[in-house]
């Protein structure tokens, strides 16, 4: 996702520090079953006090580092993730403010807010799960099944061939939840939409009396979202239960074979342990990364929603800064015609007048004549299809926002 990597080149030294607490954590978590089968093979058959004594004392000494391991990888994982998602939000905003009113049109202001803030969200909590599992996962997973396989060949084989049925059943699980993401946030967007406009026109509303008519079309989008998210939830807990029935099967097999190989001396109990722990570790890891890649349809779709408003250029942009001169103080229309960018006619058509300074001027019409879209050109919230608006002189296409506005 080139959006978060793009965010993600301002915390270097987070991010190594957050790649080396993985490697620190990988290393515990796997080498605390060695240890372990070393104090059964070698300590608790031969009753060696002394030995498990030695034992324990070092294993409790690398449980230790693991837990600061785990402190600071969660600390690096949480400050990274919320400083992006700070740095978006705040990309995001300055974005709309260059907007003229034709960009805000077509994205919608419910959309913009949802965008801000509800698919930013969804981005920092992909990226914290990814902070601490993109490379802890293939880490624990590619080490775990090299230490099972050196551990015994033949319990890893059952491991093995559950790996396949995983994969695909993920695979699928993605493909199926990623439009399923998009439609639900196009109903998010929608159930804002509605709400702004009841709040902004309650006035209105309650003078027509179409309370019941505004309640009915909110409940009807609800509902589509509810519906929209029963499918996504339902679609992702449908894995779990699965993944924890195929962990289950491989383990029943994985102890009916040893305990074949334990009667004929072909593996120490200690050895069958450090394989289960292993097993465990290689297991949770890939589950990790059946969350990380249901995930991420959903946070694609945020991602490219809110990459549509940071790569959207303004239909109107800054002129260059000219000084004013103290003897001009007056706005002027010149022959101006104007269309909005998806009319077929012209709203406004031949305005021409000069408003002096001091001067009082009223714009008299009926609804829909054009009265406000005529103050709007001033500021250039629209830019003129043809003729000129002069402030000061100065026409507006020339001058700085800053300066306008």
């Amino acid at each position: 996702m080139k959006l978060i990597l793009h965010y993600l080149k301002r915390y270097k030294w987070l991010v190594c520090l957050n790649v080396i607490s993985v490697f620190g954590f990988a290393l515990v978590e796997l080498g605390i079953p060695t240890f372990v089968s070393d104090m059964i093979d070698n300590g608790v058959q031969n009753q060696d006090e002394a030995y498990l004594f030695q034992m324990g004392i070092r294993i409790a000494i690398i449980s230790i580092i693991g837990v600061c391991g785990t402190i600071l990888l969660g600390y690096c994982s949480a400050k990274i993730s919320t400083s992006v998602t700070r740095d978006i939000r705040q990309d995001v905003f300055n974005k709309v403010q260059s907007f003229s009113h034709s960009e805000m049109n077509e994205l919608g202001v419910a959309s913009l807010i949802t965008r801000t803030n509800n698919d930013a969200f969804q981005i920092m909590m992909f990226l914290n799960i990814i902070l601490k599992t993109a490379l802890l996962t293939p880490v624990m997973i590619a080490v775990s099944f090299t230490l099972t396989i050196t551990t015994s060949l033949k319990l890893s084989l059952i491991i093995i061939s559950t790996i396949p049925i995983i994969i695909i059943g993920v695979v699928v699980v993605g493909k199926i939840s990623s439009p399923i993401s998009e439609r639900q946030q196009g109903s998010l967007d929608s159930i804002n939409r509605i709400f702004r406009e009841n709040l902004t026109g309650i006035r209105v509303i309650r003078s027509f009396n179409n309370n019941e008519y505004e309640t009915k079309r909110f409940d009807e989008e609800n509902v589509n979202f509810m519906n929209q998210s029963k499918r996504l939830f339902k679609l992702m807990s449908s894995t779990e239960p699965v993944f924890f029935l195929l962990m289950n099967l491989s383990a029943l097999l994985i102890y009916f074979t040893a305990s074949h190989l334990i009667d004929a001396g072909a593996l120490p109990i200690g050895k069958l342990v450090a394989f289960m722990e292993y097993l465990f570790h290689a297991m949770f890891s890939v589950l990790l990364f059946c969350m990380v890649f249901m995930m991420y349809p959903r946070a694609n779709v945020s991602a490219k929603r809110i990459m549509k408003v940071l790569e959207m250029e303004s239909s109107i942009h800054h002129g260059e800064s000219k000084k004013e001169e103290e003897k001009k103080r007056s706005i002027v229309f010149e022959h101006v015609d104007f269309a909005y960018p998806d009319g077929e006619e012209a709203v406004l058509k031949d305005i021409s007048f000069e408003a002096k300074e001091g001067e009082t001027v009223a714009f008299i019409g009926s609804t829909g004549s054009g009265k406000s879209t005529l103050i709007q050109l001033i500021p250039r919230f629209y830019d003129v299809s043809s003729g000129r608006v002069l402030v000061n002189g100065v026409d507006v296409r020339d001058m700085n926002f800053n300066e306008l506005r």
